[in-house]
């Protein structure tokens, strides 16, 4: 969405607004149009963000799995991507990111928009939700 777009849109969820709301002042029309603007932008930010993580599903699917390698596996490997599936939408993207993606902390701390910290205790708390959803042993 370009700045144009983001003005455009701004100005017909306002129009939406007063039309909702016919006694509304001036004044506090601005407030409106900004927090409008900003939901826009945060809109726009997190679907780009989307755009650059590729869905687990993406990567390896089950049907790509050739059987001889992987046949004794077959049932884990689908269970981990159900797993995976089930974990709230913060934890899997950091979890796709770095073990599915390959991506670093840094990198994926990055792709997100988040500090190191943050993905450092997402990461951890998506690994820890993974393995108690696939009944394995912390290592």
């Amino acid at each position: 969405m370009d700045p144009d777009d983001i003005v455009t849109e701004t100005v017909l969820r306002l129009r939406h607004h007063l039309d909702r709301n016919p006694g509304a002042e001036a004044a506090d029309l601005v407030p409106v149009a900004l927090t409008i603007a900003r939901n826009l932008l945060i809109d726009q930010s997190r679907a780009n963000r989307r755009e650059v993580l590729l869905p687990a599903e993406s990567l390896i699917t089950v049907q790509t799995l050739r059987e001889e390698d992987f046949a004794d596996r077959r049932a884990e490997i689908i269970d981990a991507f159900d797993a995976l599936r089930a974990l709230p939408e913060d934890l899997r993207e950091i979890v796709t990111l770095v073990c599915l993606n390959e991506r670093s902390l840094q990198e994926a701390a990055q792709i997100l928009r988040i500090s190191v910290r943050m993905a450092q205790r997402r990461y951890k708390k998506g690994r820890e939700k993974l393995r108690r959803a696939l009944g394995t042993a912390h290592h």
